[in-house]
């Protein structure tokens, strides 16, 4: 039994030395496995081995729990920088939306004053055309009042 202790915590020891931060959870779970069935033969060790091999499984469980929490961050993060950038993704869309109206209201904005611009002129013209025929009207009543004038002093 005590070959059996020390044979896996070799064994445990050869893989805790391979993991590193982004250690495959795979992994991780054989290396959780390796832990449980040393801490099964510990509880039937002698006092004496207890001791240290119960330290060195102590020391694996801590490395474990460091790496199991460093691909839990990982994950979290990988999965809130996803939700950021689908979050910029949506204000993008949106931003892109706003501007596709905006420049439509544009357009809209710019036919309107196209026809603004044409029904001035078309009054324009009016008012030019009034004001020549009353320039007529006016020499015409001119030369009536000459006529009448002149027509007066006949009598």
């Amino acid at each position: 039994m005590t070959s059996n202790v020390h044979e896996l915590d070799r064994s445990l020891s050869k893989v805790m030395g391979k993991f590193n931060a982004g250690t495959d959870p795979t992994q991780l779970s054989y290396a959780q496995e390796l832990l449980n069935q040393l801490d099964a033969l510990l509880d039937d060790s002698l006092p004496s081995e207890y001791v240290v091999e119960k330290a060195n499984a102590r020391g694996y469980r801590q490395q474990l729990s460091e790496l199991n929490g460093y691909n839990k961050v990982k994950a979290e993060g990988a999965t809130n920088r996803r939700d950021q950038l689908l979050a910029q993704a949506n204000r993008i869309q949106e931003s892109s939306n706003r501007l596709n109206d905006i420049q439509r209201m544009a357009l809209e904005n710019e036919k309107i004053g196209g026809d603004v611009l044409t029904t001035l002129r078309g009054q324009r013209e009016t008012l030019e055309r009034s004001r020549g025929e009353m320039a007529d009207a006016e020499e015409n009543v001119n030369r009536s009042n000459k006529t009448l004038k002149s027509m007066a002093s006949w009598w």
